[in-house]
């Protein structure tokens, strides 16, 4: 099992720990991003409401990354917990494209990692930022040509996001 810690913070923050390191190695952008922006979130969170649960579009962003079915470890004194049988990663959400250029109204220059095609629901994710989910909308070409489908890896093409995206902001779209 990967270490999850993420619904367990306000306990950790109780004992009076303050510094944290969160696992992974050989991990994608995407993971660490992910991952180290949802405890950002968490902990930001929970350190204004005090005693309180992370909300759960806080702590479910754990779930979009590559992983192995989640545990505490070792945490909890009891090392039963550990699931050797299975090591599969479960990937539910892939990367679509990476935000290049965005002006304040959305308009983008994307670089594909991912097919996609208009129409499908993805979601935009920025530092700072919770995802934001959307609708793919019509996607052009360098040359200008309308394209209904992105298909080539590392292809630039131009769309409208719902918000401004700083450059290196992901799209994302759970896998079918």
């Amino acid at each position: 099992k990967d270490l999850c810690m993420i619904d367990r913070l306000g306990e950790l923050l109780d004992i009076g720990l303050n510094s944290y390191k969160i696992e992974g190695r050989a991990k994608t952008f995407y993971y660490a991003a992910v991952i180290t922006g949802a405890y950002r979130r968490a902990l930001d969170y929970l350190l204004a409401h005090p005693h309180a649960a992370v909300p759960a579009e806080i702590a479910d962003e754990v779930n979009k990354v590559s992983h192995r079915e989640y545990g505490y470890g070792f945490y909890d004194g009891r090392c039963d917990l550990q699931h050797r049988e299975d090591s599969a990663y479960l990937r539910d959400y892939d990367i679509c494209a990476v935000v290049e250029q965005c002006d304040a109204l959305g308009h983008a220059v994307l670089s594909l990692r991912n097919k996609c095609a208009v129409g499908e629901r993805a979601e935009l994710v920025s530092p700072d930022e919770a995802a934001t989910p959307f609708t793919l909308e019509a996607f052009y070409a360098e040359d200008g040509t309308e394209l209904d489908v992105a298909a080539h890896p590392m292809m630039r093409f131009q769309t409208r996001l719902p918000r401004y995206a700083a450059p290196f902001s992901l799209i994302r779209k759970k896998n079918q």
